[in-house]
């Protein structure tokens, strides 16, 4: 007799456990031959491999049909297509070897671009402020020295030598000089200093037209507002420079080239 609740199906006889035994075999969790991983969710999706691909090759052991069709478990349709899930591993694998390409390929613009610009520079195609080793040179005077003639000076004798002013003066004229006047002066000068040069800023150009006749002459910018100069002469004055030792500074006693007025000391 069956178990209430369960019938005889052609010829089958219901188990306990709710499979069937008779002459088609046992059925017990199978369909066609092939476990059902009902807890996998995999049993629609080997049912379908199997039917697409025919009956299971004979030989093939049990395990590696349920490997093969658990690997269909990793299939998503789409579209009515099936895709496969991207590796992780993989991906990050593609990630890391893009990253590097983008890397050598900036380095390598990098390098491109600072070669042309070199290149560039040797050649001529470009050149950069400050870069031009081959400008033209300055031919204005960076220190320019009066000429001697468009000097216009007063002398002032403020040691006890009479006479003093006057003599000055006269070998100064001899060299060009305007002497407009001679005196003397209460002004008190160091010890070993044989003359003092007073100017104004618009005279620096005329004071160093005097100091070139004169040995260890000092100079003072007294803030008049004119080309003149006056030159006080000490107790240690003795003389003036002659001609050939007064030359090398008076050689650039010129008028400034046209053009140069921007360079005229002020």
């Amino acid at each position: 007799m069956s178990q209430p609740g369960h019938a005889i199906r052609n010829g089958r006889v219901p188990t306990a456990d709710g499979s069937y035994h008779g002459s088609r075999g046992s059925q017990r969790a199978t369909v066609h031959g092939v476990p059902q991983l009902k807890g996998l969710g995999v049993s629609d999706v080997s049912s379908k491999t199997i039917q697409r691909g025919g009956a299971e090759p004979k030989g093939i052991p049990e395990s590696d049909a349920v490997s093969r069709n658990l690997s269909f478990a990793n299939l998503s349709s789409r579209d009515g297509q099936l895709q496969t899930r991207a590796d992780p591993h993989e991906q990050a694998r593609r990630d890391r070897h893009r990253r590097q390409s983008v890397s050598f390929s900036v380095i390598f613009l990098v390098v491109m671009l600072v070669g042309l610009i070199a290149l560039g520079q040797a050649v001529g195609w470009w050149s950069f402020a400050g870069g031009n080793p081959h400008a033209e040179p300055n031919p204005c005077p960076t220190r320019h020295v009066q000429a001697p003639e468009l000097v216009r000076m007063q002398i002032l004798n403020s040691s006890d030598r009479t006479g003093l002013a006057a003599q000055t003066a006269t070998k100064l004229r001899q060299r060009g000089y305007r002497v407009t006047s001679t005196g003397n002066s209460s002004t008190q000068l160091a010890a070993g200093v044989p003359a003092l040069i007073l100017f104004g800023p618009r005279g620096i150009e005329e004071a160093r037209a005097v100091a070139a006749q004169i040995d260890g002459a000092r100079t003072q910018d007294d803030g008049r507002d004119d080309e003149s100069v006056d030159l006080i002469l000490g107790e240690a004055f003795r003389d003036i420079r002659t001609r050939d030792k007064a030359a090398p500074d008076l050689a650039r006693n010129k008028q400034l080239p046209e053009g140069c007025e921007a360079y005229r000391v002020s």
